[in-house]
């Protein structure tokens, strides 16, 4: 989809990234009402990157270099799921108030 757009947002990538913040706020509530911490919830993303990345290059091998831009794109996705799971943990916690 990248390469097809010229790296311009399409209503496909739209639809994509609202569907990925949307999963991501939904699983920050969840680790939010089972008690997890914002570190834990991090180390969580970490691990699911690293294995995302593991599985990648073990199937596709370097994919004639582009693996590495693939990964970044990734990554990329991740780490904005991870802020927005945190932020909802947060506002999961705030609204509980003390346990």
């Amino acid at each position: 989809v990248l390469e097809d757009c010229g790296g311009q947002p399409t209503p496909l990538m739209q639809d994509g990234a609202e569907i990925q913040r949307l999963i991501a706020e939904r699983h920050g509530i969840q680790r939010g009402r089972l008690g997890w911490s914002e570190k834990t919830l991090t180390r969580e993303c970490q691990i699911l990157a690293e294995e995302v990345e593991r599985a990648l290059r073990n199937r596709l091998g370097e994919a004639g270099g582009r693996i590495d831009e693939a990964i970044t794109v990734i990554r990329r996705q991740l780490d904005e799921a991870t802020k927005v799971g945190i932020q909802a943990l947060q506002r999961a916690r705030a609204t509980e108030g003390p346990a």
